[in-house]
């Protein structure tokens, strides 16, 4: 039922089972589900799990691609299988380092809502992006970490976004941005 990709592409998706990637291995959340669900029902019970697979993958809108190879998929679609492969295992906060790259600007909105979605079930969400003011209407909160004197990460803010403007001076979220990582250190955070 499932053969190792030979195209160029080292991605499948199988939803009758689990979520697959391939790599120099295959990496199967349905072998892993001990270590990820621990003795759950969902681990001891495969009509459960697959129920659960089928779930995320609408929750995704993957539904019309399951089976396909990921080399088949578009980049947002792409960018989805990889919060699937995530989302799947029922974490209580998701750190997604930049979710739009790669991805064209009709896909962003969509990807991006999704992740709102994921929010919007009680799941804390932590996007890291550099093109914000695009997705800003989405945010609860916005954090920005600049350079330390010590060359380490420092919490320069935490806070609404237009409070963020009205702190650091700036017109948009992308301004504060390039101030930021223009800074040689961010003391005056």
């Amino acid at each position: 039922m499932m053969e190792k990709n030979k195209g160029s592409s080292p991605w499948l998706l199988n939803p009758l089972t689990s979520i697959t990637a391939w790599k120099t291995r295959s990496i199967r959340i349905s072998k892993m589900r001990q270590k990820l669900y621990g003795p759950s029902e969902l681990a001891d019970n495969p009509e459960l799990r697959k129920e659960e697979v089928l779930s995320v993958l609408r929750k995704l809108d993957l539904e019309s691609v399951k089976g396909s190879k990921c080399s088949s998929l578009s980049g947002g679609q792409k960018k989805k299988l990889t919060i699937a492969m995530e989302y799947i295992t029922r974490p209580e906060i998701l750190f997604m380092d930049e979710p739009d790259s790669g991805v064209d600007g009709s896909m962003v909105m969509e990807v991006m809502t999704t992740l709102r979605e994921i929010t919007d079930e009680g799941k804390i969400l932590c996007v890291i992006t550099h093109t914000p003011d695009r997705i800003r209407h989405l945010f609860d909160k916005v954090m920005v970490v600049g350079k330390s004197s010590e060359g380490c990460g420092r919490l320069c803010y935490f806070g609404s976004v237009d409070n963020a403007l009205t702190v650091f001076l700036a017109q948009s979220l992308e301004e504060i941005v390039h101030k930021i990582s223009g800074a040689e250190k961010c003391d005056s955070c």
